[in-house]
C-alpha cells in the first residue's frame, strides 16, 4: 500500500532543511549528524468540493475557456521575458564579460605574457 502524507513543516524548519542544514526522513526532520530535531505533526486536507471539481471540468471542455488560458500563458510568458530583458547586468557580470573578452583576445592573438 502506498499512502501519502501531509505535514506541517514550521517556517525555521523548512529554511534550514532548504538551506540543507536537515534532512527529512517522512515526518522526522534530523540535523546533518543524524540527531533528530524534531517530529513533524502531519495533517488532512481537505476533500475537494465534487460540485467545484465537475463545474471546473465542465469549464475546460469549453474551447472559448481553453485559449483564454493559451492566450494568458502567452501573454505572460511575453511580460516576464520583457522584464528580464530590461534589467541590466550587475556591473561585476560587465566587468566578467570585458576580462573574458580581453582574456580570449589576447590567446587569439597569442600575445599572453607572465605579466598579465
Amino acid at each position: 500500500m502506498i499512502a501519502e502524507s501531509t505535514f506541517v513543516i514550521p517556517p525555521e524548519i523548512e529554511a534550514r532543511l532548504l538551506a540543507g542544514e536537515l534532512n527529512r526522513y517522512g515526518s522526522v526532520v534530523r540535523d546533518t549528524a543524524g540527531r533528530i530535531v524534531v517530529h513533524l505533526k502531519e495533517i488532512s486536507l481537505p476533500e475537494p468540493n465534487g460540485d467545484v471539481v465537475e463545474a471546473a471540468a465542465r469549464l475546460l471542455n469549453k474551447p472559448i475557456v481553453i485559449a483564454g488560458f493559451a492566450t494568458l500563458a502567452v501573454v505572460g510568458t511575453a511580460v516576464t521575458i520583457a522584464r528580464k530583458r530590461k534589467q541590466a547586468l550587475p556591473e561585476c557580470a560587465k566587468n566578467d564579460n570585458e576580462s573574458r573578452r580581453v582574456y580570449l583576445a589576447v590567446v587569439r592573438d597569442q600575445s599572453l605574457d607572465d605579466a598579465a
